[in-house]
């Protein structure tokens, strides 16, 4: 098992490593690989109170919540959102994965409220339009995200998830490298631990089981989700970072899963406005948590999908048909028969094998500006039904008015050449 550091243990000097990743880009699975090579817990800047957070504890996960001595490697998923607190980072691997795999992947997890459970494809058509208003601004979000890393003024290691299936012993040998400071590990401890972290099946290792469904870790599985003109619009925005990280049509992904070089960046010079540094003696350190997130914080597909799904009148489905979020559908249910939002009312659909699924029909509100709490329902209303005007006009904000929240461009070209793409 996995140990904490202790006081004045040396292993791994006074460096801290922060693992970071855009959610649901298999971060969990990289801990529990570096867990198995390195033989200490990973932490995380996650408050460990919330509920996906307590649920990994479930699983066993020991590192949640702790970002001090007690541990070399830390992740997070700032500056998509800010973890619990400040720490100090004195290098960083960056963890990507496809966009169209993770933007699903994070789209299942906000609506389910799960790293584990698949929601059932009658949910996919009920929430079509969410779904493809989201995709298209959270394309732009992982694009940011992965931007503001590679232009982080400490050195840096590009790991892609599809990798670590497809070529899982290169790419943890480039890992140990990057842990044991950039030194050999011929003659190691590591130079083993990697043998052993490459031939263990991955479930048996996993923080926690992978997703239900038999397609969270076949690479490309998502794509049949999105369709040729939201696909077109995803390529369009995100072309650049596509073709830098190796997911652009013309490598051949996801048909074929070309090995990354080895993805090394130098420190981009300090000095930008973005990313906070402190200097002691001659290290420098990035200061993580801090500063501003890149998803703007009036995003309905942030912290406000929990509302969103908080809201729903009908439960969502699971992909072996079990109604998730009864609690709060009756909870919302109670609210909205005592007035405090808008009714709507319910029919249904079939969940494979003949289970009822819901399906809410049409909401009926009066057109007027609409509050952030009344785009949410609406939204909901509106990825069932397009009849309702009042539903459009809210999901066309969504989809169009929310891109105009975002007047930065994603493909900044304030990348040092120092940080030139190694894809």
């Amino acid at each position: 098992m996995a140990r904490f550091l202790e006081e004045g243990d040396e292993a791994y000097g006074k460096e801290t490593v922060v693992l970071a990743s855009y959610p649901r880009s298999g971060n969990s699975l990289l801990r529990g690989l570096i867990e198995r090579m390195t033989g200490v817990v990973t932490g995380s800047d996650t408050v460990p109170t919330r509920t996906l957070s307590k649920a990994l504890q479930e699983y066993g996960v020991r590192g949640e919540g702790i970002i001090d001595d007690r541990v070399h490697v830390v992740k997070t998923h700032f500056p998509e959102r800010r973890g619990l607190a400040p720490f100090a980072a004195h290098r960083a691997i960056l963890l990507v994965r496809n966009p169209w795999d993770v933007i699903d992947s994070y789209f299942n997890m906000t609506l389910t409220n799960s790293h584990t459970t698949t929601m059932h494809d009658s949910q996919y058509e009920r929430f079509a339009e969410l779904f493809g208003s989201l995709a298209r601004s959270e394309v732009r979000v992982w694009c940011r995200f992965n931007r503001w890393w590679l232009r982080a003024p400490i050195p840096l290691m590009v790991v892609r998830y599809e990798d670590l299936l497809a070529h899982r012993e290169r790419t943890l040998r480039r890992v140990a490298w990057f842990l044991n400071g950039t030194q050999k590990i011929e003659g190691t401890r590591f130079e083993a631990a990697v043998a052993d972290a490459s031939a263990i099946d991955l479930g048996a290792l996993a923080l926690y089981e992978p997703r239900s469904g038999g397609g969270a870790r076949v690479v490309g599985s998502a794509l049949r989700r999105f369709d040729t003109a939201l696909r077109a619009d995803i390529e369009e925005v995100a072309k650049p970072m596509l073709y830098e990280m190796g997911y652009s049509n013309a490598t051949g992904f996801p048909t074929q899963i070309r090995l990354a070089p080895r993805a090394l960046r130098r420190p981009v010079p300090d000095g930008d406005d973005c990313h906070e540094t402190y200097r002691e003696a001659d290290t420098l350190s990035l200061v993580v948590n801090t500063g501003d997130e890149i998803r703007d914080a009036d995003s309905p597909f942030g912290r406000f999908m929990t509302q969103l799904r908080k809201s729903l009148l009908d439960p969502i489905i699971s992909d072996d048909c079990i109604e998730l979020n009864v609690h709060e559908v009756k909870i919302a249910r109670d609210r909205a028969a005592a007035g405090h939002q808008p009714s709507s009312s319910s029919s249904s659909s079939t969940c494979g094998g003949g289970h009822p699924s819901p399906v809410t029909a049409k909401s009926h509100r009066k057109k007027h500006h609409p509050t952030k709490q009344e785009q949410l329902h609406a939204m909901n209303a509106a990825s069932m039904t397009t009849s309702d005007p009042a539903s459009e006009r809210l999901i066309s904000l969504s989809k169009n008015g929310h891109q105009a929240m975002h007047p930065r461009s994603e493909m900044s070209p304030r990348v040092s050449s120092e940080r030139s793409s190694s894809y």
